[in-house]
């Protein structure tokens, strides 16, 4: 089983594709240990900074052993780094840091480094981190 989680209307073929706003149901419908993939795809900006850990926490431990997680998102510093260098202007990195999609609003934005020692904390064996423009993907292993 592979689900992905995410907040705009894309589908992914070979996942389960729940909307942050159904993430519930996947808690309820899953037992611990059941999932063999799990992609956060872009939904950690929108969960409350308070509970972001335990949000990743509590889906991880859906994954079975050796099952793996993708977690994806806005990199905070990523974003900084072009407005400081004038790549973009302050319009452009209110965009990427606070617009939601479907009427979501942003809670946070990590850094890469943040968002790996937060799976990495959760006894995760990180094997790929990505920064492509703005966005990090980590993947990791449980």
């Amino acid at each position: 089983m592979k689900i992905r989680v995410h907040i705009n209307d894309f589908t992914h073929s070979g996942y389960e594709n729940v909307h942050i706003s159904k993430i519930d149901s996947v808690f309820q419908n899953y037992d611990t240990g059941e999932v063999d993939k799990i992609w956060l795809d872009d939904v950690i900006d929108y969960v409350p900074v308070q509970d972001a850990e335990n949000f990743i926490r509590k889906t991880v431990s859906l994954l079975k052993r050796g099952g793996s997680i993708i977690v994806s998102g806005i990199d905070l510093y990523e974003v900084c780094k072009s407005m400081s260098n004038y790549n973009i202007s302050v319009a452009e990195a209110n965009k990427l840091l606070y617009a939601g999609e479907n009427g979501l609003v942003k809670k946070l934005c990590f850094t890469t480094p943040a968002a790996a020692n937060v799976v990495e904390s959760l006894g995760l064996k990180i094997l790929t981190k990505r920064i492509s423009d703005y966005k990090y993907t980590i993947e990791a292993i449980r």
